[in-house]
């Protein structure tokens, strides 16, 4: 999770395992309900960027699209079109 939240930008971190750090980091979110509600709106903003179906297909896509002019550029593979999704 650490990879995906930005402590104190789209949530809090806490040491694993550490339940002290975690009831800190609890208590401060108890107390700071306008910066938590930032961090909600910072992380939704975030999710909707980055990890939607449509997104996540387009990246998919892209990454197919790069192997297979690769392979081609070896003489590996001909590449011809690539299928859209159907709605």
């Amino acid at each position: 999770m650490a990879e995906i939240v930005q402590h104190g930008v789209t949530g809090l971190h806490f040491e694993p395992g550490a339940a002290a750090d975690l009831a800190a980091k609890v208590e401060w979110a108890w107390d700071h309900p306008e910066e938590l509600a930032r961090m909600g709106r910072a992380a939704r903003a975030e999710y909707e960027a980055k990890y939607q179906p449509s997104t996540n297909y387009d990246m998919l896509v892209d990454i197919y699209r790069r192997a297979m002019a690769r392979r081609a550029q070896q003489g590996v593979v001909r590449v011809t079109r690539v299928a859209t999704p159907q709605n």
